[in-house]
């Protein structure tokens, strides 16, 4: 996109990149701060997740894994509707 804009608008290329870049630095320290930062007072006490909560997590997470792992059962589920919605664009 960048190489595109480039060539036609290079200045507005150019705050793109930047604005990229300190969009970039924002999140990093944003996770720095709230993974890596001192722990608060109230929060010392907290316990640790639980089997129970772990369980629940990993029934969220595990479909995630698989889907981004191998997708093809999913995305053979919508294939007839995106084809149909393709067909359906001018000049597809």
């Amino acid at each position: 996109m960048f190489i595109g804009a480039f060539r036609t608008q290079p200045v507005l290329a150019v705050l793109g990149v930047v604005g990229a870049a300190l969009t970039a630095v924002y999140i990093l320290r944003l996770l720095a701060r709230v993974f890596f930062g001192p722990l608060s007072a109230q929060w010392e006490r907290l316990p640790d997740l639980s089997a129970r909560e772990g369980f629940a997590a990993a029934v969220l997470v595990v479909p995630i894994f698989l889907v981004g792992i191998y997708p093809a059962p999913f995305l053979r589920i919508i294939n007839h509707g995106v084809e149909v919605v393709m067909k359906a664009l001018p000049g597809a």
